[in-house]
């Protein structure tokens, strides 16, 4: 009988025990599992409605863009030796390597026909009418029956005047 009372003692303390723990840890629990060292943090002001910026990371490019809409979005796209390393149906499996990936024409506001594209003068022909993608990211190959990845989307986070982008420099 002694050993019985004992047992559910120690039962009760270690869910008590158990049950602290958890309480403790909570705040830990419901914060994001990005650390900040690992954001790419910037203001609002610094990026005008209908323009972009890119990031260059060690194996990936970032462009955050601010639509005519005032929604942001954000891309990430594979680099080899400091080029975009464009798809052949899929990121990360390059078919060229592209010097001048970007949306729009340059030091012209983006509008919302505003289009990324590799913008290199020895693009192969069928490349400049399959990479293509709308501002929002999807693809707008004008080859029919022509299938293209998306641009990968990365997660913004907009807290008042700052932008957070967490985990874009992705190895491919």
């Amino acid at each position: 009988m002694h050993r019985r009372a004992i047992s559910v003692a120690l039962a009760i303390l270690g869910g008590a025990a158990l049950a602290i723990l958890l309480l403790r840890s909570a705040p830990l629990l419901l914060q994001s599992n990005h650390r900040d060292s690992d954001a790419l943090t910037f203001e609002l002001h610094d990026l005008a409605v209908g323009a972009y910026r890119s990031f260059e990371g060690r194996t990936s490019r970032l462009y955050v863009v601010r639509m005519p809409s005032d929604q942001v979005w954000a891309f990430t796209v594979p680099l080899r030796a400091a080029k975009v390393a464009m798809p052949g149906t899929h990121w990360g499996l390059s078919a060229f390597d592209c010097a001048d990936f970007r949306p729009g024409v340059n030091d012209a506001p983006l509008t919302p026909e505003s289009v990324f594209r590799c913008h290199d003068a020895d693009v192969p022909v069928w490349g400049t009418y399959q990479w293509r993608w709308k501002l929002d990211g999807k693809n707008a190959a004008q080859l029919p029956n022509t299938y293209i990845d998306n641009l990968p989307r990365v997660a913004v986070e907009r807290s008042g005047a700052a932008i957070r982008v967490y985990g874009w420099d992705i190895q491919w």
